[in-house]
């Protein structure tokens, strides 16, 4: 009966961490769809993509009208019309072409980045929320138990068989205990109202108390060079490298002669003279320094790429570990708690008097104490575990 028991138990408990996720992973679908951030961040995206084809084309064209009269009058009048066109050296309007698409694909990695930085917000709210409502459940049980305790030796001392102090113990157990669980509730209706706010103002609810407990890779260095390339972090910093390259063609392109030509049209005296202008602006000074610049800004974002690959592994890293150590110590936690039941040993002493009630209840206090840290352990993993597959 014990082993079909234990069998039921770990179903639930299955079904628990299964119903978990899927609350989790729903909350986190609907807060995509919600968050105002976000939705701002995708209207934004779509202003700067349209801004970003601007000027691409070339200059607005030019014309010009002047009419003249002469003095003395005799001479007749003047009218002069022009209409020109400028033209960059036509390479520059293949590369303005190419920095607009790389800058397309930058401002999507951007948006990536910052909408997982927000889901990630809203798992770690979710995890928090996990275990406050796991340590409501505890304290409910501790509150209940007080009760039971603080009523029976209310009726012992009526009867004569408890002592004024023990009752007066009991009763404070029951209020500390009760005044616990009041903070407890406090703190999730707080990550509720966080979560609506998440949400765009639309409340959700998280009645989960069990964790899901994500398995971590067998291997960093082999988990890391796959997943590394999927990290918008790295992919920006990529995509600005490559405008700042595409930058660097456009500025030598820029420096090449520009290239006018139009119509031109004089009367003058009866006579009418017209036909095709055209002209050539000579690149001396305007663009001095444009391609060094361009060059310099390439080589500081390659700087800045390698101090953050360096700074995204060692952090990784270093979060790999610390998920590593928790599992370890949360299985050692747990096998040591399933061996003690102390809860019910306690009841029993307490009752056949083996016990005194000022030992029974610090025993207690020492169990309940033991399970809280088993759950603050299993939440700073499921933290850490999120902030390492953030990006996945």
């Amino acid at each position: 009966m014990r082993r079909i028991s234990l069998i039921i138990s770990n179903l639930l408990l299955f079904v628990a961490i299964a119903n978990a996720q899927a609350s989790i992973e729903k909350i986190l679908g609907e807060v995509e769809r919600n968050n105002t951030t976000l939705v701002a961040l995708r209207q934004k995206m779509e202003a700067e993509k349209i801004g970003s084809r601007t000027g691409l084309y070339p200059q607005n064209p030019s014309f010009e009208y002047s009419y003249q009269w002469g003095n003395p009058a005799d001479i007749g009048s003047k009218t002069d019309i022009s209409l020109i066109q400028s033209f960059d050296f036509p390479t520059a309007y293949l590369y303005r072409s190419k920095i607009a698409k790389a800058e397309i694909e930058l401002l999507a990695t951007e948006y990536l980045r910052q909408s997982k930085q927000l889901l990630l917000d809203v798992r770690l709210v979710c995890i928090e929320l996990v275990y406050q409502n796991a340590l409501s459940s505890v304290l409910g049980k501790r509150v209940s138990n007080a009760k039971l305790i603080a009523d029976a030796y209310s009726k012992k001392l009526d009867v004569g068989e408890a002592s004024a102090l023990e009752n007066n113990k009991a009763r404070l157990t029951l209020l500390n205990a009760t005044q616990e669980l009041f903070s407890v509730k406090l703190k999730q209706n707080e990550l509720l109202a966080k979560l609506a706010s998440l949400n765009g103002g639309i409340p959700l609810e998280l009645s989960d108390s069990v964790f899901n407990m994500p398995a971590i890779p067998a291997s960093f260095d082999e988990w890391y060079a796959a997943t590394e390339q999927s990290n918008p972090d790295l992919k920006a910093i990529e995509r600005e490298i490559a405008v700042a390259q595409r930058n660097i063609q456009l500025s030598r392109a820029l420096c090449l002669p520009q290239i006018k030509a139009g119509y031109a049209s004089e009367k003058v005296a009866g006579e009418h003279f017209q036909g095709i202008a055209a002209g050539i602006s000579i690149p001396l000074w305007e663009n001095s320094k444009r391609v060094k610049y361009a060059k310099a800004r390439a080589q500081y974002l390659r700087s800045v790429e390698a101090d953050r690959r360096v700074e995204i592994f060692s952090r990784q890293q270093a979060q790999y570990n610390t998920a590593l150590e928790l599992q370890k110590n949360i299985a050692e936690y747990r096998n040591s708690m399933g061996t003690i039941n102390s809860s019910r040993m306690l009841d029993e002493a307490l009752q056949k008097g083996e016990i005194s009630l000022v030992d029974y209840l610090l025993e207690e206090s020492l169990y309940y104490s033991s399970a809280e840290t088993l759950l603050q352990m299993e939440r700073d993993f499921c933290r850490v575990v999120a902030e390492l597959y953030q990006y996945q």
